[in-house]
C-alpha cells in the first residue's frame, strides 16, 4: 500500500513496481474472460493505462486490487460487446416479475416427523 501512496505522490518507480506486480494477475483475469490474443493484450494495456490515469481516485489503498479488477473487468465486457460475445439484454417490469409462492403447510406435510422436531 505504500508503493500506492508514493505513485499517488507521482513516483514513477513506485508506479513501475505496481505495474509489475499487478500485471501477471490483470492478465491471467483477462485471458480467462476473453481469452488470449492481440484483443486480450489490448484489454490488458487499456486496463494498465486507465489505473495509471485513475491513481488518485483510489482510497483506502486497500480497495486498489479491487480497482484494478474492476477496470479489467469492465475493459473485457467492453471487448466481448464488441466481438459480438457479449450481450446485454434491456430489463422492463414484465422480465424482471418473478412469481414466488411457497405453500408452507403442504411443504411441512412432506417432512418426515423426527426433521421437523429436530431429532435424530
Amino acid at each position: 500500500m505504500d508503493l500506492l501512496r508514493q505513485a499517488q505522490a507521482g513516483d514513477e518507480s513506485a508506479y513501475t513496481e505496481l505495474h509489475h506486480q499487478l500485471e501477471p494477475a490483470i492478465r491471467r483475469f483477462v485471458y480467462r474472460l476473453i481469452g488470449t490474443g492481440e484483443e486480450a493484450e489490448d484489454v490488458v494495456q487499456d486496463t494498465m493505462i486507465a489505473f495509471y490515469r485513475s491513481l488518485h481516485r483510489i482510497d483506502p489503498p486497500e480497495h486498489m486490487r479491487a480497482y484494478v479488477y474492476r477496470i479489467a473487468r469492465n475493459r473485457c465486457y467492453d471487448a466481448l460487446r464488441r466481438q459480438g460475445r457479449y450481450e446485454t439484454l434491456p430489463l422492463d417490469d414484465d422480465a424482471v416479475a418473478v412469481r414466488v409462492s411457497f405453500d408452507y403447510s403442504k411443504r411441512r406435510s412432506q417432512t418426515p416427523r423426527r426433521s421437523r422436531i429436530g431429532c435424530c
